[in-house]
């Protein structure tokens, strides 16, 4: 099972389900999706109307991946040609069972890789206007990662410390 989507300007949207053609502007544009908890914790979140697509072979899992990076949002700027302006999460789910007379649950693994939006100076990227608000966005948001990781880091290492002493 693959799923894709891409956080830009503090929004979630699904790279596997097409743009749909505005009413009032005749664009074409994705909608956001929530992030929101699930039924069984408050604590745990998951992005709400993801789609997810089934695939047999490695072969298809590619080509749904290279089908979602087409939707990936890239703009020019002065330090790279191709810039990606948000943040793309791919997540892949194997799922597997016994092959018995009487099948068992349902088992697998997660696997989730994160591409991050480069984070450029301004300066020398000479960004104006909307890709200088997406690069505002881009490095509050790398800025809040790197915040999350130190203190997870922080919480790893006073756990380690506390159980060596025993």
């Amino acid at each position: 099972v693959v799923s894709m989507y891409e956080v830009h300007n503090d929004r979630i949207y699904d790279l596997l389900t097409p743009a749909a053609k505005s009413a009032s502007t005749k664009e074409y544009r994705r909608r956001p999706l929530l992030f929101k908890s699930t039924e069984l914790s408050p604590d745990r979140k998951v992005v709400a109307g993801l789609r997810k697509v089934v695939c047999t072979t490695l072969r298809e899992a590619v080509m749904v991946l290279e089908a979602g990076l087409l939707e990936r949002r890239v703009a020019g700027t002065g330090s790279n040609s191709v810039s990606s302006r948000s943040h793309g999460f791919f997540c892949f789910e194997v799922k597997k069972r016994t092959r018995d007379r009487h099948p068992g649950p349902w088992g697998g693994s997660k696997l989730t890789i994160v591409d991050l939006a480069g984070s450029e100076r301004a300066r020398d990227a000479k960004t104006q206007g909307a890709t200088l608000v997406e690069a505002g966005k881009i490095n509050e948001s790398l800025m809040y990662l790197g915040q999350c990781l130190q203190s997870q880091s922080e919480i790893s290492n006073s756990s380690k410390v506390g159980h060596s002493g025993r």
